[in-house]
């Protein structure tokens, strides 16, 4: 996870790179080059494909947990969910535009960062009741295979969305999406860190085993 959160920090700092030399170019008047702007469309259309199938990824997972408890956790159900979310995001950005769209992100960004504050709460009273106890177990380092590299190129997707601050330049200056997007990092950096190395306790044996006798 630290490898993951390295490489979407250099990530970050190409992007961070990307947006300062766009605004010089733009105070000077100049224009990039020919080259350089057909990349530039060619990467937005790549951006759009990758972010639809991000988008309906967390939005299946959404529909899935959403119903979870429910009688009605199917399949079908759970599509139904997730189409009826992403209807309401296409009518909100189209009839009220970005604005709306950020105020509703600021309280369900809100509300999962208290939830997530709670887990690592939670998971750290854990992590000291284990060390009182005196039952830290061992842990080794996993054998390296072909599967677990790639499941760590699928985690990739958990370190991804501060890319969005390159195209917000309609909204806020070059220095506030470079600003906010290096602080966004540092945040989820320390919130995947402190989740893995806390979390990684309550998937050993001697851990999450029942405890027998006295």
């Amino acid at each position: 996870m630290f490898a993951l959160c390295i490489a979407a920090w250099l990530f970050g700092h190409a992007i961070r790179f990307n947006i300062a030399s766009y605004e010089r170019l733009k105070k000077s008047g100049e224009k990039a080059p020919q080259s350089v702007r057909g990349l530039e469309v060619l990467a937005s259309y790549a951006l759009v494909l990758a972010y639809v199938i991000s988008i309906s990824y967390y939005l299946n997972l959404f529909g899935a947990f959403a119903l979870s408890l429910t009688p009605l956790s199917d399949p079908t159900h759970a599509r139904i969910v997730t189409t009826g979310v992403l209807s309401l995001v296409v009518v909100f950005g189209w009839m009220w535009g970005f604005v709306l769209l950020e105020k509703i992100e600021e309280g369900t960004v809100g509300l999962k960062l208290g939830i997530i504050a709670g887990l690592l709460a939670g998971l750290l009273m854990f992590f000291v009741e284990q060390i009182h106890a005196s039952n830290m177990p061992a842990i080794t380092m996993p054998e390296l295979k072909w599967e677990s590299i790639a499941v760590a190129f699928g985690l990739v997707i958990t370190v991804q969305g501060f890319e969005t601050s390159r195209y917000l330049g309609g909204e806020f200056d070059a220095p506030t999406r470079i600003r906010t997007m290096k602080l966004s990092q540092w945040i989820s950096t320390a919130i995947y860190m402190g989740y893995i190395l806390l979390v990684m306790l309550c998937f050993t044996d001697v851990a999450c085993s029942p405890k027998t006798g006295p």
